[in-house]
């Protein structure tokens, strides 16, 4: 099911979306953390799956944005 604002679920994800940068203040930030997800899961495949609509791909994709934003992906965060 698709979570809705009003849900608890939704507004987890929407607080996640507002710590990435604005796609209109930030665009080459926000874009940027796209193109990196283009370029490690295949231009098509994201683009298959953005026309899905699938909210657990929109989610997943969400959580890798916000690893590649941040920059989690370093090895000082692994433990």
């Amino acid at each position: 099911p698709v979570l809705e604002e009003n849900h608890a679920g939704g507004k987890i994800i929407a607080m996640i979306e507002d710590v990435l940068p604005d796609p209109v203040e930030k665009e080459d930030a926000f874009k940027g953390a796209w193109d990196t997800i283009m370029e490690l899961h295949g231009r098509e495949a994201v683009k298959q799956g953005q026309a899905s609509g699938r909210p657990e791909w929109n989610n997943v994709c969400l959580c890798a944005r916000v690893m590649i934003y941040f920059d989690f992906l370093q090895n000082d965060w692994i433990v």
